[in-house]
């Protein structure tokens, strides 16, 4: 899992190219950044717990233009889901949102994970994998697991495993990583 640096530009090219050598390229050379443009269409995807948690990685998320992945629909304990702001921002960036996309209520998540039951998190593991192989997804971000919330560490395990099966499938997947907790 490689660090996302969400505050420093010169990051966002060897993102998408992933090659330290032409991202230092293009960086030192605009002609060389329109001649590469072609690589800027590398399919990217972001994968969060709640709604909200992109905003964690905004401006990346308006450069790169996801597909985002949302499981829970940002609930809590009111029972209000929160995905329908989350949706208007990624749209507005220019990103799209996944086939999972505020999935769950955070209430089943959680109690879920309480009962030990892997199958909610075997469905969505499934979904996300078969769309991120059909998609091309070539860049993974997702929150970095902080041992703070569950659900939090969930989604980077999800990540994680998508992106082992994507390797053993023979499609390599950056994985990345973001926090959460400043």
């Amino acid at each position: 899992v490689l660090p996302l640096d969400v505050t420093d530009d010169a990051f966002y090219a060897p993102l998408v190219l992933g090659s330290p050598e032409v991202a230092r390229m293009m960086l030192r050379n605009p002609d060389a950044s329109a001649a590469f443009a072609m690589f800027r269409r590398v399919s990217v995807a972001l994968l969060v717990a709640h709604p909200g948690h992109e905003l964690r990685v905004h401006g990346w998320v308006e450069r790169e233009r996801p597909l985002v992945y949302v499981l829970t629909d940002g609930s809590g304990h009111r029972g209000e889901a929160r995905t329908e702001s989350t949706r208007r921002l990624v749209a507005a960036a220019g990103a799209r949102p996944g086939p999972v996309f505020g999935r769950v209520p955070d209430v089943e998540l959680y109690r879920a994970l309480l009962r030990g039951d892997h199958r909610p998190f075997v469905e969505l593991f499934e979904e996300i994998a078969d769309s991120v192989a059909r998609e091309g997804v070539r860049v993974l971000a997702a929150g970095a697991a902080e041992g703070f919330n569950p659900a939090h560490d969930a989604a980077r395990l999800l990540a994680n495993a998508v992106v082992g099966r994507s390797a053993r499938g023979g499609l390599p997947v950056e994985n990345l990583a973001f926090p959460l907790e400043a």
